[in-house]
Parts: structure tokens; sequence; C-alpha cells
């Protein structure tokens, strides 16, 4: 009995040992542990066209992402000072979008493993309040007009977080199932879409 106690001090001892030992998930950029903060370059690359959809088939296109002032820090936090969605249109109902952008408060975002490699997840609220971005349809027979508030948070799924690459791509999964994304606090949005990103210098960039 003695010596299975022993046994399992051992292995316990050892356990601790290689979990104080194992390295917490950080960003990487060129093949280094991110130290301070690396900026992502303002235009991306399309890859699917976002679309924002609600209640009666309501839906809003983008056709252009750009990233203002964002960047990630060390070791799994980033911000971004706005994100411009460009070429954006209502396409359903008498509705129209005013102007042809839609741009996000100060944004916070914060990185963790996906799932299963090499997936990772990122994870987009408001840097204050909750207020993520603030649209207004407009038209004379427009039923929906007015201005909408989109409140709560968004998760991003970066598919191939975990390797070494110049372009991560950045999928934009919320559904309205989620509950994560609302108009003015209460109406349930799906939020679809994929981009390909980099950092400005132009470096090798993983999540792991």
């Amino acid at each position: 009995m003695k010596a299975v106690m022993a046994g399992l001090v051992v292995v316990m001892a050892f356990s601790a040992v290689a979990a104080g030992g194992a390295s917490a998930a950080a960003w990487r950029v060129g093949g280094s542990e991110l130290v301070g903060s690396a900026s992502l370059a303002p235009a991306t690359k399309m890859v699917e066209d976002v679309r924002l959809e609600w209640y009666g088939g309501a839906t809003i296109v983008c056709t252009g992402v750009e990233l203002k002032g964002a960047s990630i820090a060390a070791p799994s936090g980033g911000s971004a000072e706005h994100l411009v969605f460009k070429g954006c249109a209502f396409i359903s109902g008498n509705c129209s979008l005013k102007g042809t952008s839609i741009e996000s408060k100060s944004l916070a975002l914060t990185a963790a493993l996906g799932g299963s490699g090499p997936e990772d997840t990122l994870v987009v609220k408001p840097a204050s309040g909750k207020v993520l971005a603030e649209f207004t349809l407009t038209g004379a027979s427009c039923a929906r007009a007015g201005v909408y508030d989109l409140t709560g948070k968004v998760t991003l799924v970066l598919p191939s977080g975990r390797e070494e690459l110049a372009e991560q791509e950045v999928s934009m999964r919320t559904s309205a199932a989620s509950a994560e994304l609302r108009l003015d606090g209460e109406t349930a949005v799906s939020l679809k879409g994929a981009v390909k990103a980099e950092l400005a210098s132009g470096k090798d960039w993983s999540f792991n």
C-alpha cells in the first residue's frame, strides 16, 4: 500500500511540474513569441463578402473591410481603432443604407486556441460601452427606417491560426442562434464573411 501511495505521489508531482512548465498560448511573429505589439496592415483581401442578416430577411452586404489602427498585442490581446466595412448596401425591401460604409467603435481583441488545431478564435468586443457599430436605414417607404446599434460581441475564427503564415484568414461565423450579436440589444443577427489579414511588417504570424 505504501508503495502504491508513493507511486501516486511521484506521478502527481511529475504532472504538476509538466503543467507548470507548459507555456500558455501566445501570438508569435516571425517564429518568436511576440513582445509588445505588432500592427496589422490596413488593407485586407476579401475571401467572402460580409453579410449582416436579421429577422424578416433584412440583409446588408459589404464587399470590403479596412483595419484602422489595428494591432495584436502580447500575449493574447489586441485592439483596433476602427473596423470599416466598405461597399455596403441594404439589399432587401424598400430601404437604403445611409452611406456605403459602416465603421465600428474602438474595439478590444482577445485570442484563444480553437476547439481543434490549427483553428484559433478571436473575440471582438467594444473597448468601452456596449455598442460595436451603428448604421442608419432610410427611405420614404422603408418600414425599418431608423438608426440601429450593433451590440454584443463577435467571435472570429482563424482557420489556420496555429500555422505561421504571412496572410491569416479571418472568418466571421456569428449565427443569430448564438445571440452574441444584437440590434439595439434585442434582435439577434448573424454576421458571415471572411478576409485575409497580414501584419504591416509582412512577417509570418500565428497564435499557439
